[in-house]
């Protein structure tokens, strides 16, 4: 099994170096007064531009490699574009599965310690702290001694720090849920924007933006996997990893 994004980052990798080789190629070529022909040929099997456009008014310097980093087609570099869009997509979707059901078990064993913390006779839960006095949850202001004596104990409630540690946890989980789905709408408006057929400096710019999210989605994994989580909540997608069959 691999990984949405291990595959999406080798890829990116192997591509970089690609590109590097290519332009070395061709301002020797550009140097030497002519173009070996290898250039061209490399870059249409690589399927994108040898050089992102911003650096090319700094890097290439020579009609001869100006000429070299045109001959990919718009059509493969939208194509590629595209392949990067669609492995972001799978992977947000799968982020917003396992982020959704993180959520929902903190929120559930958050719901669970509250329901075990002492009481005031009003109704209004309270926990003990480190430092020895006693605390509103849901507030945080401190009882009165007064206040504190008509509290009955049955000695197994949680102390304040258990209780706020998993407040912690929940809102974590819903954090990464809500990047989650903010970045999936964002995605679905790339998509539009590519059915639209932009420049190819603005394709670029999408690009990295895919890129960019797919590094928050990534991140995003490693915090969810970090965060415990009671082990009898069964997830549906695997935390360390995005999967998807081999072919």
């Amino acid at each position: 099994m691999r990984s949405y994004l291990a595959d999406f980052n080798d890829r990116s990798r192997d591509l970089a170096g690609e590109r590097q080789a290519i332009e070395l190629d061709g301002l020797n070529a550009a140097r030497s007064g002519f173009d070996n022909g290898r250039n061209a040929s490399q870059l249409a099997a690589l399927g994108s531009d040898a050089l992102p456009i911003n650096k090319r008014g700094k890097d290439a310097g020579s009609d001869a490699l100006d000429i070299i980093l045109t001959t990919v087609s718009y059509e493969e570099l939208l194509s590629r574009t595209y392949g990067r869009l669609g492995e972001a997509e799978a992977a947000v979707e799968d982020l917003i599965t396992l982020a959704t059901e993180r959520f929902e078990a903190e929120q559930a064993r958050l719901d669970e310690l509250e329901a075990q913390a002492a009481q005031l006779p009003d109704g209004t839960r309270v926990a003990r702290a480190e430092d020895g006095h006693i605390y509103a949850i849901e507030s945080g202001r401190r009882i009165s001694d007064e206040d504190a004596a008509t509290i009955i104990w049955r000695g197994d409630e949680p102390d304040l720090e258990t209780i706020r540690a998993q407040e912690e946890r929940t809102d974590a989980a819903l954090d990464v849920l809500d990047r989650a789905r903010t970045n999936e709408i964002r995605l679905g408006d790339i998509r539009e924007e590519l059915s639209d057929q932009p420049s190819r400096e603005r394709v670029h710019e999408l690009e990295d933006e895919i890129d960019g999210i797919v590094a928050q989605t990534e991140s995003d994994y490693a915090l969810l996997n970090s965060a415990s989580i009671p082990s009898e909540v069964p997830l549906s997608v695997d935390p360390t990893a995005i999967a998807v069959p081999e072919v």
